[in-house]
């Protein structure tokens, strides 16, 4: 969406999950954004996590009941919305004699955790008897070994991919997105923030965007967007940093979450793109976010801790294929230890520090960023003075999918190649193009992960419109299958013919890139 004088009704800033989901929420809300990143999508601790879209286990230890809620209906929304990407994975929590949580308390903790989820769709909770916890996961010691919870959580192997996926969509939906574009002031208008200045730091070239509110979501760098407002200090982030190493011997097939022997901190194993996963650690970090890396104590604290729960491991330094360290975004709160930073969200309203207009997201997590971006929104519409109806209203009129189904390694969305699908490009995901014998254009974007099909032919409505033109759920069924069936003969290069419109495939069947050795898969 281009707005006259580059005035917007919010500027977003900050391109990782929480400043994406605003955005996207914004604009499907009717509201004009711009999305403005000084790096990539994702590019930061969005994509240096522990890749889980989890319930919050460990937040029931500080009695947080209102974010476990929070973070299981997020999760569950997320099973059903993007199955293609987020999915439950088993987990394994053994019980040790040694341990500082009886057994009791985790038992406790696991029913408190499953009612808080009773609607979920994964299954419920199992306690395993010693004898069937070392048949489940033969590798563990066995020294103190009294049994094991075994439950369901999420999981997210390509963070990267749920971004993406999320910005194209806030940019179909009329968003527009500014990357490597460092913000570094706010432009003022009668004592408000009206805007920002940034720099493009691939051309160097300045701009300038307007907006009624500026929404700050920069994760760790929240303090330093605006370094000369003379603002109080909002992030006391803590580093976790993670070990990428190959299968070893004796390792889990579930991801195992168990208590430290060193120190009573939870640790984690997780398979992960046929490698695995160790993690993390927590620790304070008052540097630059950029300058987080993972040092050898931490290295060698994780190992020793794997090496206790897998006595075969005997991994080491050598078997670390590479590390990578992410900042928390949490609150800054001095007096509390690392692990007991709160991880709610705050939307921080700097009016009363005199600059009214900007809002800071201080907090938040993976799994919560639609949460998150709804509070977010519903504060924005709040100071603009329009409710959400209005808002809704005032939505244009936009092109959206008719069905969706989870069975080819596709999406396909009718429109010409337009912003979303140039941004698909630079992505990389963008495999093949169907064209008609008079020359529209349909895109087809590669779903790297697998397993979903968005099919859209024709002008579509939004979902709330559907049963205004007779769209029940069994006619979009039925418009699924049948565009399914359109789609199975175009990838035996046939010809075929639909609402007069006769449309052949080029290209071939679509495929993942190739890993690039000792980096993340993008």
């Amino acid at each position: 969406m281009t707005t006259e004088n580059n005035t917007y009704d919010v500027i977003v800033v900050g391109a990782g999950i929480n400043g994406i989901g605003i955005a996207r929420d914004a604009v499907l809300r009717g509201l004009s954004v711009l999305l403005i990143e000084q790096e990539d999508v994702c590019a930061g601790v969005s994509a240096w996590s522990g890749r889980l879209v989890h319930g919050g286990l460990r937040y029931l230890e500080h009695l947080d009941f209102g974010l476990v809620y929070e973070s299981l209906t997020d999760r569950e929304r997320l099973f059903h919305n993007a199955p293609h990407l987020v999915r439950p994975v088993s987990w394994m929590m053994p019980v040790y004699k040694h341990n500082r949580r009886p057994g009791w308390m985790v038992e406790l903790g696991m029913i408190l955790f499953d009612m808080l989820s009773f609607k979920k769709t994964a299954p419920w909770h199992r306690y395993l008897s010693r004898s069937r916890t070392l048949r489940r996961f033969p590798g563990i010691s066995p020294d103190g070994l009294k049994g094991s919870v075994v439950f369901y959580d999420g999981q997210v192997e390509l963070a990267e991919r749920l971004c993406v996926e999320l910005t194209i969509d806030a940019r179909r939906n009329g968003a527009n997105v500014l990357t490597h574009s460092k913000v570094d002031a706010p432009l003022m208008r009668n004592g408000r923030v009206a805007g920002v200045t940034y720099v493009d730091r691939l051309t160097e070239v300045r701009g300038e965007a307007f907006a009624s509110i500026v929404i700050n979501a920069a994760g760790p760098w929240i303090d330093r967007v605006f370094t000369d407002a003379k603002q109080p200090r909002l992030n006391g982030g803590t580093k976790g940093s993670h070990l990428i190493v190959d299968h070893f011997p004796g390792a889990p097939t579930d991801v195992v979450y168990y208590e430290s022997r060193h120190d009573g901190r939870l640790v984690l194993v997780i398979p992960w793109m046929g490698r695995y996963m160790l993690g993390t650690t927590d620790i304070r970090w008052e540097s630059e976010p950029d300058d987080a890396r993972c040092d050898i104590g931490e290295a060698e604290y994780l190992l020793g801790e794997v090496n206790a729960l897998v006595p075969d491991a005997n991994l080491s330094m050598a078997d670390v294929l590479y590390t990578y360290s992410g900042v928390r975004p949490l609150p800054y709160v001095p007096d509390k230890a690392e692990s007991s930073v709160p991880r709610t969200h705050v939307l921080y309203d700097h009016a009363k520090h005199g600059l009214p207009g900007l809002v800071t997201v201080v907090g938040g997590k993976l799994t919560t960023f639609r949460q998150l971006a709804e509070d977010a929104v519903d504060l924005i519409l709040r100071e603009l003075g329009c409710s959400a109806d209005e808002a809704v209203r005032r939505r244009p009129a936009l092109k959206v999918l008719f069905a969706t189904g989870y069975t080819r390694n596709a999406i396909i969305h009718q429109g010409r190649l337009d912003a979303e699908v140039e941004l698909a490009k630079d992505a990389g995901l963008v495999d093949l193009t169907v064209f008609d014998a008079r020359d529209e254009d349909l895109s087809v974007v590669d779903n790297l992960s697998g397993g979903r099909i968005e099919i859209g032919l024709g002008q579509g409505y939004r979902p709330a419109e559907f049963d205004q033109f007779g769209w029940n759920y069994k006619t979009r069924t039925r418009a699924f299958e049948e565009s399914l069936e359109i789609l199975e003969k175009s990838w035996t290069g046939e010809t075929f013919d639909y609402t007069g419109k006769i449309y052949q495939v080029k290209g071939g069947l679509l495929r993942p890139p190739p890993v690039r050795p000792g980096r993340l898969p993008l």
